[in-house]
């Protein structure tokens, strides 16, 4: 599973949380020197690390075959970066889920996600579409 977050700090902060539960989590940032980094990412492609927490920077580029979950614990800030992100679950074929979590503060941006889903055959809430 990957967790998306809008910046280094919250995922930090997700991660410490996720860590005490004693999940084999780990966080990758920019912060973070390209050895740790590889390193991250080796150990997650094996399945040493279950969870990933990371900013967009892991959003495009990298292909993990076996991630069969999404979460989007910030909501994206744009069209693109929702697809960026969801598009790293069920690569090759595989089956895939997203999820987006989302505030009051998101609602106006909601609508726009919503739409495209429904455009891609998903089954999206009447109540998403009629959002301001």
């Amino acid at each position: 599973m990957l967790i998306f977050v809008q910046s280094k700090d919250r995922a930090k902060q997700l991660f410490k949380e996720l860590q005490y539960d004693g999940l084999k989590v780990e966080v990758i940032h920019a912060d973070k020197k390209k050895e740790e980094r590889d390193e991250i990412i080796k150990e997650f492609r094996v399945g040493k690390i279950w969870i990933l927490i990371c900013t967009d920077l892991m959003s495009r580029g990298i292909d993990f075959k076996t991630v069969n979950q999404v979460v989007n614990f910030d909501f994206p800030q744009s069209l693109v970066s929702y697809i960026h992100r969801i598009g790293r679950t069920g690569r090759g074929g595989r089956k895939g889920k997203a999820m987006t979590l989302f505030t009051d503060e998101d609602k106006q941006f909601v609508r726009t996600i919503a739409n495209l889903m429904k455009k891609s055959g998903d089954e999206v809430p009447d109540w998403m579409l009629s959002l301001p």
